[in-house]
């Protein structure tokens, strides 16, 4: 189980729905209590007028779920974030990252 997913779910007005459900699909789980290290990653590019998730591979059962496609490992840069999941996913998933960006908030 090491393989990520994506999922390109429009420009931000068109992603907004898909974000709701997402949420309600990850509270759902999360009441089932099924959720440790599951997480999802999102980043709006700008050039491309395209939100973009991704899902951990332990979300494999969400990235299913929203007809997510394998791919590589995520690199965060700007405009990167967790959109659901446990706060110590970014460790988790990507050692060191938060730690190394201290000084550009």
């Amino acid at each position: 189980m090491s393989n990520w997913y994506r999922k390109d779910v429009g420009d931000g007005v068109e992603a907004f729905a898909p974000t709701g459900k997402l949420f309600d699909a990850f509270t759902a789980l999360a009441m089932t209590g099924v959720t440790p290290n599951i997480s999802v990653f999102s980043r709006y590019d700008l050039e491309q007028n395209v939100v973009s998730w991704w899902f951990s591979p332990e979300a494999h059962i969400l990235a299913q779920a929203f007809g997510a496609e394998p791919c590589e490992k995520p690199k965060p840069s700007s405009g990167f974030g967790l959109l659901v999941g446990d706060a110590n996913a970014w460790e988790g998933h990507f050692p060191g990252y938060i730690a190394s960006r201290r000084n550009e908030f």
